[in-house]
C-alpha cells in the first residue's frame, strides 16, 4: 500500500508562538502516521498561500493536509466538522452525552 502524501500547512500568525517548533510537531506527526511529507508551506498571517495547498490536493500531488494548531487554518476556509471526532471527546464516547429516550421522528 502507498503511503499518504502529506502537505503541512503553517500559519506564521506572529503571536509569539514557535514557528520551528510547530513545524517539528508537524513533521513528527506525518511520521508517526506513516505519511510521505510531500511539501511543508509556511503561509503569512492573512493566510494567501491557502490556495497553494488547496491546489496540491486538486493536481494530486498531495492526498491530506496537515495542521498543526486550528488556528493556523485560514478564517476563509469552510468550517468542516467530523461527527465521528466530537464523539471521541465527549464523556461516555456519545456525541450527544447520554443517550435520550427521544428519538427524532424519520419522515418518508
Amino acid at each position: 500500500m502507498t503511503a499518504l502524501r502529506a502537505c503541512l500547512y503553517l500559519r506564521d500568525l506572529q503571536t509569539g508562538g514557535d514557528l520551528a517548533r510547530a513545524q517539528e510537531q508537524g513533521i513528527d506527526w506525518c511520521t508517526r502516521q506513516g505519511y510521505d511529507l510531500a511539501s511543508v508551506i509556511i503561509d503569512n498571517p492573512d493566510g494567501d498561500r491557502w490556495q497553494t495547498v488547496f491546489r496540491l490536493l486538486l493536481d494530486g500531488l498531495a492526498d491530506v493536509i496537515v495542521v498543526v494548531r486550528r488556528n493556523h487554518i485560514p478564517v476563509s476556509v469552510p468550517r468542516i466538522e467530523v461527527v465521528e471526532d466530537a464523539r471521541r471527546q465527549l464523556d461516555g464516547g456519545t456525541a450527544f452525552g447520554r443517550p435520550s429516550s427521544r428519538r427524532p421522528q424519520l419522515l418518508r
